[in-house]
């Protein structure tokens, strides 16, 4: 969703009234650990196929191929986003980044987000962070949870991956032997401008595109510097009992569908990821799982192999454990999705999902368009089955709303009956002194319908709820019928009053609001998307008493906001310059 410079204040004010349903570790105790060192090496931008065991014809990746045989290795592992921030925030949280909402160029981690450094300097870990890219550092909230996140960059080092590799190991030195830790490392190359050292630059012929040439030779620099990491571990007899995770934020693309870079599309050249799980021991080596995983599942499956609790609520799952097979069964759905705001000059939206072989993609920004392939048949993703396959488009259309919904950040307004209530129809009227964009809907019957005007200022919801038996029989159950909307606005904080609410075309049809639940009335027609007291943290908590409590719960029309991430404030300037560079920054 948009966000501007000039909401920063408010939106950072907002934040921090939410009460969230997410909890962060208090001060950290000193206790000892006892389980395997943890490591997650993470190579920015790297795509998979460019990549010897994942099929690359070019020897790119000795070091790392020859790790695969003591590691499992993922065939299909994917990252949520096409670019660093929003990807590398899931892969600390578990969560998707319609959840954790660090997803524009503005937004950070929400400090009440329980990361994965926390997990392990909880369990007595000494959690260890070195970093280049300028999108996960401190001022994004990426250092919660690490005694020690160290910006190599802005120590007027280098950002090569050398340079990383150099002060890591300076740092493991100078730990003693016994003391267990959890090590992060983020290196930027390849990412732009693809400029690796000699003789890496002259490695690889360029007939047709010296970029890929450049962009494989800058592969191949970066994993000797992760040989060099693993050859330390094996000196000092840590190899074996080393947890090791290798794994990327998202690819890169060279002109596969017509574009360059990251950001701006959700092809596969741009999310399919390395991901390989070295355990301790030994244990499971050269194994390949041909299942779907992604970078959310990182954070379960390191917790639950070093025997530490892993959280309830996330969008990861542990593929790795005794019930593995049903979570990476083809009915699992891959949600992707890209909402970067002003990225060199431009703004791209998009959305997408996979099952199964089928993958559909909705463009929102700067264009509307949508598209759906059979990777089975058509892994580059070249024929597009949208209009042949209108059953498949709508199914999967269906499941993407229903998940964006469930989860995106914005108005929501979900219209529902009471449990014994008599079928009623309902409407509501919603006019902005800005713009409505991206209005959603789920679980609309016929008859009901949600209509934006051709400007873009008006929004007319007109529903019948009518309850309807529970379809299992048993105990006398009643579905009761919700009909549920969402739509943001621009400017963000855009005025929008509701002109009408009624029942059956006459009487006022009750109107909710916030997570309390508040009456409203004629002067709280009008409201701001900021308002504190519209505020949620998650979509579910706008009905929080269904199921078993929902009796309690009146019959009318609830309305809330799901607020937008945190926004980095007095973002220093070295910082702004240093995504400039690489694009994501041009004020």
């Amino acid at each position: 969703m948009t966000r501007r410079l000039a909401f920063w204040s408010g939106l950072a004010a907002l934040v921090a009234g939410v009460a969230t349903l997410l909890w962060r570790v208090g001060p950290f105790p000193r206790v000892r650990a006892d389980g395997p060192n943890v490591i997650v090496y993470l190579v920015d931008t790297l795509r998979a196929d460019h990549l010897g065991l994942y099929g690359y014809e070019r020897d790119t990746s000795p070091r790392l191929d020859a790790f695969a045989r003591d590691a499992i290795v993922f065939d299909h592992a994917y990252a949520p986003s096409s670019w660093t921030r929003p990807s590398t925030a899931s892969l600390m949280t578990g969560l998707s980044p319609s959840r954790h909402r660090a997803i524009g160029r503005l937004d950070r981690v929400r400090p009440e987000l329980r990361v994965l450094a926390e997990h392990f300097r909880t369990a007595g870990y000494r959690t260890l962070g070195f970093v280049t890219n300028p999108n996960v550092l401190d001022v994004w909230g990426f250092d919660q949870g690490f005694e020690s996140y160290r910006d190599i960059d802005s120590e007027s080092l280098s950002s090569r991956a050398d340079t990383v590799i150099d002060q890591t190991l300076r740092a493991l030195d100078a730990l003693a032997p016994e003391e267990r830790f959890f090590l992060y490392v983020h290196t930027l190359d390849p990412h732009i401008p693809y400029q690796p050292p000699p003789p890496y630059e002259r490695m690889f012929e360029a007939p047709e595109d010296e970029s890929v040439a450049l962009y494989d030779g800058e592969i191949a620099f970066g994993d000797e510097q992760f040989g060099r990491l693993l050859d330390w571990l094996r000196q000092r007899q840590k190899y074996d009992d080393t947890l090791i995770v290798f794994v990327s934020d998202h690819g890169e693309e060279f002109l596969d569908h017509a574009g360059t870079e990251h950001g701006h599309t959700l092809f596969e050249e741009v999310v399919r990821i390395p991901l390989l799980f070295k355990l301790p021991d030994g244990e499971r080596s050269a194994e390949r799982v041909p299942s779907i995983a992604t970078l959310m599942d990182v954070l379960p499956m390191i917790l639950a192999r070093v025997g530490l609790p892993v959280p309830e609520g996330l969008d990861g799952t542990d593929l790795l454990g005794a019930g593995a097979a049903q979570p990476s069964s083809p009915g699992r759905p891959l949600f992707l999705d890209l909402d970067l705001d002003w990225h060199q000059g431009r703004t791209d939206i998009v959305r997408g999902v996979r099952v199964g072989d089928l993958k559909y993609l909705r463009r929102l920004r700067p264009v509307e368009e949508q598209a759906l392939f059979d990777l089975a048949a058509d892994p580059g993703e070249k024929r597009d089955l949208l209009p042949s396959a209108p059953a498949d488009v709508a199914r999967l259309a269906h499941l993407l709303d229903t998940h964006i919904t469930e989860t995106v950040t914005g108005v929501h307004l979900r219209a529902s009956n009471s449990e014994w209530g008599e079928t009623r129809r309902c409407s509501i009227a919603l006019r902005t002194t800005g713009r409505f964009v991206d209005l959603v809907t789920r679980a609309l019957e016929d008859g009901d319908r949600a209509e934006l005007d051709a400007g873009g200022t008006r929004i007319d919801v007109v529903v019948t709820l009518a309850n309807y038996p529970h379809p299992t029989g048993g105990i006398p159950r009643v579905i009761i019928d919700e009909d549920s909307f969402a739509f943001d606005v621009e400017p963000v904080d855009a005025e929008i009053e509701v002109e009408s609410v009624a029942l059956d075309g006459m009487s006022p049809c009750p109107l909710w609001l916030g997570p309390t639940h508040r009456r409203a009335d004629d002067e709280r027609r009008r409201f701001r998307p900021s308002q504190p007291d519209l505020a949620l943290v998650d979509v579910a908590e706008l009905l929080r008493q269904t199921g078993e409590n929902a009796r309690a719960l009146p019959m009318g029309i609830y309305l809330a906001v799901v607020s937008d991430a945190e926004v980095g404030e007095d973002v220093p300037e070295d910082v702004r310059e240093r995504l400039r560079q690489l694009g994501y920054a041009d004020d």
